[in-house]
Formats: structure tokens, C-alpha cells, sequence
């Protein structure tokens, strides 16, 4: 996993957050503390690996699934966020 696609995790991330407060299953305060760690982990370049990812999103109460899609032309990995 390359840097780009380490920030969209993290981006990814966050918007869940944004879709689970809005659907009312996050408190503010919740929200507040988890898209903080979010943005501080974006600005300080996260580096690590897809095991640090998976950490740290446990962390904040979601699990990464990877899958694959595979094509004829290509082999695609898409990232699935969801709630722990």
C-alpha cells in the first residue's frame, strides 16, 4: 500500500465517522475525539503498514476488509470500512 492510498484510507475513514454521527450512532464527543486522531494521523503522514491501518482504525471502533475484484484488463482492491 503506497502513501495515496494510505491518506484515502484515513479520508475514508473520517467520512464514515461524518455518516455515522449523522445517522445518530455516534455521540459528538465521540466524533470529535475520533476525527481528530483521524486528522492528526493524516497530517503526521501516516507511514505504517496495512496492519497499522487495521490498529488504528480498530481503535476507533471500525474494521478494514480488503477484497479484490478481479477483471480481465485488471486486478482491483477495493477497502471496506465498517462499524466494530
Amino acid at each position: 500500500m503506497n502513501n495515496q492510498e494510505k491518506i484515502e484510507v484515513l479520508v475514508s475513514i473520517g467520512e464514515k465517522l461524518w455518516e455515522d454521527y449523522s445517522d445518530d450512532k455516534l455521540l459528538e464527543d465521540e466524533y470529535l475525539i475520533k476525527i481528530y486522531k483521524v486528522k492528526k494521523e493524516i497530517n503526521n503522514s501516516f507511514v505504517g503498514k496495512m496492519k497499522d491501518l487495521k490498529l488504528f482504525a480498530n481503535d476507533l471502533g471500525y474494521v478494514l476488509i480488503k477484497t479484490s475484484s478481479f477483471t480481465i484488463i485488471q486486478n482491483a482492491e477495493r477497502i471496506k470500512i465498517n462499524k466494530n
